[in-house]
């Protein structure tokens, strides 16, 4: 009785083997392959608009600071193949308009009473509100070599981050850039000039809006829908003047359909808080009018955090907007609501807080009689809103 019982069971295994499906596999689906992958020859239109804002407050004093690019440029393509995206920027408009001022020191006790912080009232996402009329007739600001604000930093003698605060106009109007087809930036050229004249810790140039045009990084596999990946984010700070990398989190969050795009939307989100210590040396104006040589040794702590959302197209590999943030609550560019006006009341789709407490300790040099030191503490708190389209 054993042996035929064997014997049924060896029969089945043969009938299952015999009608096995011979490319039996398991079936995966994703939802989207998201690459930076653009058509050779082709050029893309773009509109920017990039804002920030904030106060610089320490004893007896507190100055706004920031201002508004608007800026209107093409990016060619060059080449695209085997992993790499060779592409040419070119700005047709650029407009800086630098909105900081000192402010006046108010006695907490006097007529004017304690001084107002600015704080913002709800915490609300903020929306542009900009008036294109105001750009007639003006072209590109180019800045004369030698020149361009930062308060003297940079290329000169004086003691960098210790003039005023400047949004800068545009020093070189084309860029070049080679990127992986992931969106990693590997080279760029054209910003040599800017290196050398513009002071990083007191400035906005093409740099900072070039790094925060150009920070998305796409996984080098396929994706299903809520997915998140990983990747910094290169961004040389405001107030800080070295480029950091900060890690954001990007999640496959949508895929929409609407005007000529089929878009991938990806949010992102990240944070970084640091503490570095930073010295410089140069000329200063001292309390008598006098120009003395001092010794600057700053350390810099606090936050950076960063949200918002981008639409990627999935058939012709290009960005198609940064805009949309999804703590505002809707997102009239995927709606069509605001396509009419554009690009002047999107919601900016690159939020960025910056909140750092710094203590400056400046030392005279070259004279052993007076060996004094000042210390001085500071704090700045800034807001970073951009958003971009194609046309």
């Amino acid at each position: 009785m054993a042996r035929y019982r064997i014997l049924a069971i060896g029969l089945v295994f043969a009938a299952l083997l015999v009608f096995m499906p011979k490319d039996a596999k398991s079936d995966h689906t994703f939802d989207a392959t998201l690459r930076f992958n653009p058509t050779p020859g082709t050029l893309w239109h773009y509109a920017n608009i990039t804002s920030m804002t904030g106060n610089e407050i320490s004893f007896g004093s507190r100055d706004r600071v920031g201002g508004v690019i608007f800026t209107i440029f093409d990016e060619e393509v060059n080449t695209s193949g085997n992993g790499l995206v060779g592409m040419h920027l070119r700005f047709n408009l650029y407009q800086a308009f630098d909105d900081s001022a000192a402010g006046e020191y108010s006695d907490p006790g006097g007529p004017l009473g304690p001084p107002d912080y600015d704080e913002p009232a709800s915490g609300e996402i903020p929306q542009f509100d900009f008036d294109p009329s105001l750009l007639e007739g003006f072209p590109l600001q180019v800045a004369p070599p030698g020149g361009g604000g930062g308060g003297g930093g940079g290329g000169g003698d004086d003691l960098a981050g210790e003039g005023a605060f400047d949004i800068v106009p545009i020093m070189e109007t084309t860029l070049n850039y080679t990127m992986s087809e992931s969106g990693r930036i590997l080279d760029i050229t054209g910003m040599e000039l800017i290196g050398e004249i513009v002071d990083p810790s007191r400035s906005i140039s093409v740099r900072q809006l070039f790094e925060t045009m150009h920070f998305v990084v796409l996984p080098d596999y396929e994706v299903h829908l809520n997915e998140s990946w990983r990747a910094p984010m290169s961004w040389t700070s405001p107030y800080v003047g070295e480029t950091m990398e900060i890690p954001l989190v990007f999640t496959l969050a949508d895929i929409r359909t609407t005007y000529r795009f089929r878009m991938a939307a990806i949010d992102f989100h990240g944070i970084l808080q640091f503490d570095v210590d930073i010295a410089d040396e140069g000329m200063m104006e001292d309390e008598y009018g006098n120009m003395e040589s001092y010794r600057k040794e700053s350390n810099i702590k606090g936050d950076i955090i960063i949200q918002g959302r981008v639409y990627i197209d999935i058939d012709r590999g290009i960005l198609v907007a940064i805009t949309d943030i999804p703590a505002a609550g809707y997102t009239p560019f995927v709606d069509g609501t605001n396509r009419g006006n554009f690009p002047w009341t999107l919601v900016p789709g690159f939020y960025a807080s910056l909140n750092f407490e710094r203590r400056d300790l400046y030392t005279p040099l070259g004279n052993v009689i007076d060996p004094r030191q000042d210390l001085v503490h500071r704090i700045q708190e800034m807001v970073w809103i951009s958003t971009m389209v194609v046309e």
